[in-house]
């Protein structure tokens, strides 16, 4: 017989090292049943990518529902369960909400989505410690970071990690069924005050355990809810890893230079010490460089770096674009050394340099590569065989960090690749996109059903219809069927009377839905199908040209068609642009000067250098390092330079041309970076 109490202890405690810890975790609330089909389709996948991978950077709490059939599991305690299948409005599973937000079934969930959240320093965090055996107590310190304000409630879990059964409990086929909900510690939750900031409230709990659950295998899930927005401000669990890897930097910038590093800064908070393993991953054009420094160990792959308990470490990524625009895109890991049970920790970065065209892709679609995808190729190679040299490619979750950070400032135009997905359209996407449009952007925006979901279908809001409507300038007729195979240009259009007739291909087995709409709001009719409903549109206002296409580009029937749509597109967004995309893009002077107070000015001359490199110092007031590297990480050659030098001169004779980077350092501590070229 299980037993609970608790009491509510309202304390308020002073965090120092508590600060280094604070860590974002994505919290899946998921909707299942042993008796459910789509569960049985869907979970697997789920469990093998998402959990399986994640142990340390999710916390999931399965909820198994009295419908559609036989669950021992929910027949166990029903009413909790029942509680929060209210509290969501659930009225189908597979269901799953992460954070609060409705995700569809766990089939909408992708490694983006936890990669997008690890990593972020929270606005609180909790810390759940429990006691060993059947008898346990369990504290929950919930700590603020950010100064906030509203109205929060701490929600707690009892989860069995793996519960299996000998044969299926229900009749969908299911016998192992991770994180399943048993109990809550507090009812349907406490209200409460959140502590000043740099305080925490703490909440105590007591609890027995059941005599059928396994001992080893149950564990507490406690988490905070804005209950006016449902939004989860961040969930702990008694089985977080003690480490903690975290930024408070801002992590998509612009790069400001072709020859200086754009640098980003994290925190790594070491727990309970010992061998970590600081691994860079790195997707970047080839002439861009990429390192990571912890205090003065630097490597553009993987080192190993032994620490203490307790200790916290900035972590440096130094990213040295080149002349080559380009989108790199970086995730910085962190992982223990020997047989952890925890996955690596990773934070994600990305930086922009010298891009004007951008393809940006539907995470959430058959575009990013699942299945029928990737599609983005097609739009890049559309692109590029118009002679555009300043073209590149992410997805919609950079792409919104990237606007949120005011980065995108190079950018003039961007095509979303949505594939068919849904959602193709959300509050936080067409907020980005309204944002890059009001800023004079142009967009082009290519998949089936767009219209059918923000239109007709139970998917749109009232900011996705406005986007629609306002935006695309668009008003959505029918979703389509088979008997729509082709498309056949508005001869008398200026830009794209010349793309002529275009196949339609049915990629999606089966799955065709090519839309229906009618051009509003000063659009115009550009492409029509054979049953002559207009299947694009586009429009030309004061602010931003939008161009929108019925069907994906990956539906048009042949590469010529592909890239003649895309030809079309270029030449409407780029006309009266002075700017000419199929010129090169021309270097910054790549001579290294740095200006650093207290040290004067710094300078690599000449660069590109073929014999000697000479450093040249000003009032230098104490002792430097300076050291080269190659692409590889290779360290080249370490230099001393001793406070009082005017001037040093290095030798790279002995050198294969090519890019290398350098760093300066003052007592270990990172200073300065750059890129010096070899020719």
């Amino acid at each position: 017989m299980k037993q609970f109490y608790f009491s509510f202890l309202l304390m308020f405690i002073t965090t120092l090292c508590l600060n280094a810890q604070a860590r974002q975790y994505v919290l899946f609330e998921h909707f299942t049943q042993a008796s459910c089909g789509p569960c049985a389709d869907q979970n697997p996948a789920f469990q093998d990518n998402i959990l399986a991978n994640n142990r340390g950077n999710v916390h999931h709490i399965a909820y198994h529902t009295s419908w559609p059939g036989t669950d021992p599991m929910n027949a166990a305690n029903p009413q909790p369960v029942q509680n929060r299948v209210d509290y969501y409005g659930v009225t189908g599973v597979p269901d799953m909400y992460m954070n609060g937000e409705g995700k569809g079934g766990p089939a909408g969930v992708s490694e983006t989505d936890v990669a997008n959240l690890n990593g972020q320093t929270p606005v609180v965090s909790l810390k759940v410690t429990e006691t060993e055996g059947t008898d346990r107590t369990v504290t929950i310190e919930v700590i603020t970071n950010e100064s906030i304000s509203g109205e929060y409630t701490l929600r707690t879990a009892v989860i069995e990690r793996m519960v299996e059964y000998a044969s299926p409990p229900g009749s969908n086929g299911e016998r192992d069924f991770p994180n399943v909900f048993r109990e809550t510690l507090n009812g349907f939750g406490e209200d409460f005050t959140l502590a000043p900031q740099g305080e925490s409230v703490s909440f105590e709990f007591n609890y027995t355990l059941d005599e059928d659950w396994h001992e080893e295998e149950v564990y507490v899930i406690a988490y905070v809810q804005d209950n006016s927005t449902k939004t989860v401000l961040n969930s702990g669990s008694s089985d977080d890893p003690a480490h903690a890897f975290t930024t408070n930097d801002t992590r998509f910038k612009s790069a400001a230079s072709q020859s200086e590093a754009t640098v980003f800064t994290s925190q790594f908070y070491t727990g309970d010490g010992g061998f970590y393993t600081l691994n860079l991953i790195s997707d970047q054009p080839d002439d861009w460089t990429a390192e990571v420094d912890l205090a003065g160990q630097v490597s553009s792959g993987s080192m190993d770096v032994l620490t203490s308990p307790d200790e916290v470490f900035d972590i440096l990524l130094n990213v040295t674009p080149s002349i080559t625009p380009g989108v790199g895109k970086y995730v910085v890991e962190l992982t223990p050394v020997g047989n952890s049970i925890y996955a690596p920790q990773r934070v994600g970065f990305n930086v922009i340099s010298n891009v004007w065209d951008l393809v940006v892709t539907n995470e959430a679609g058959f575009g990013d590569g699942t299945e029928y995808g990737p599609f983005d190729v097609l739009y890049k190679e559309g692109l590029e065989a118009t002679g555009n040299k300043y073209v590149a490619t992410m997805g919609t979750n950079a792409f919104m960090d990237g606007i949120n950070a005011g980065a995108m400032g190079d950018v003039k135009n961007v095509y979303y690749n949505v594939g068919w997905s849904f959602p193709s359209l959300t509050d936080a996407n067409v907020a980005a996109f309204k944002s890059f449009l009001d800023n004079g952007g142009n967009m082009l925006i290519a998949g089936q059903d767009i219209g059918w979901e923000t239109s007709a279908a139970g998917y749109y809001t009232a900011e996705t219809l406005d986007f629609y409507e306002n935006y695309m300038h668009a008003s959505f007729v029918d979703d389509g069927d088979g008997s729509r195979t082709s498309l056949e240009s508005n001869s008398a259009d200026p830009y794209f009377g010349g793309v002529g007739q275009i196949q339609i291909e049915d990629v999606y087995n089966g799955n065709y839905y090519p839309d229906a709409i009618n051009p509003v709001g000063g659009a115009i009719s550009i492409l029509t199908y054979n049953d002559e409903q207009t299947g694009a549109i586009n429009f030309n206002g004061d602010t931003f040209k939008t161009v929108y296409l019925g069907v994906g580009l990956e539906m048009l029937g042949s590469s010529e068609a592909k890239n003649a749509f895309m030809e079309a597109v270029h030449t409407f967004f780029y006309e009266g642009v002075e700017d000419d995309p199929t010129e090169d893009p021309v270097p910054d002077n790549p001579t290294a000067v740095h200006i650093i107070d207290g040290l004067g000015t710094i300078q690599l001359l000449p660069n590109p250098a073929s014999d000697f490199v000479n450093l040249t110092l000003t009032e230098l007031d104490e002792d430097l390092t300076i050291s080269f590297f190659d692409l590889n990480g290779k360290l080249m050659l370490t230099k001393n330079i001793d406070r009082g030098t005017n001037e040093l001169n290095i030798s790279v004779q002995s050198w294969t041309p090519g890019n290398y980077f350098y760093q300066l350092n003052n007592n270990k501590t990172s200073i300065a970076s750059g890129k010096l070229i070899v020719k």
